[in-house]
C-alpha cells in the first residue's frame, strides 16, 4: 500500500549509496537462484519443479507458483505432500 502511495515518486529519488548495496546483496541471491529455476525449466523439458526448492512437485502446485500474486511462498506448504510425485512436464 506505501508504494501504491507514492507512485508519483517513482524514478524521482534515489536510495544512498549504502542502502542500495544493501538491497542489491539481499536480491542478488534470490535473483540468481529464480534464474537457475528458470534454466533448468527448459533443459529439462518444462519438468515441474518447486521455484523455491527445485524439488520435483505436482501440477497444483506449479499452477499455484505460476500465480505469485494469489499465494505467497508460505501459502504454497498447503500443496505439498509426503507421497511420492511422478514427473510432470508443461505441456
Amino acid at each position: 500500500l506505501d508504494s501504491y502511495t507514492r507512485v508519483d515518486k517513482t524514478f524521482t529519488l534515489r536510495p544512498n549509496v549504502a542502502e542500495w548495496q544493501d538491497f542489491k546483496k539481499a536480491r542478488f541471491f534470490r535473483e540468481i537462484h529464480g534464474w537457475s529455476w528458470h534454466l533448468e525449466f527448459w533443459m529439462e523439458n518444462g519438468l515441474f519443479r518447486d521455484i523455491f526448492t527445485h524439488e520435483i512437485t505436482t501440477t497444483q502446485k506449479m499452477d499455484a507458483l505460476m500465480n505469485p500474486s494469489i499465494y505467497t511462498e508460505a501459502e504454497l506448504i498447503a500443496f505439498e505432500t509426503d507421497e511420492d510425485i511422478d514427473a510432470t512436464w508443461d505441456h
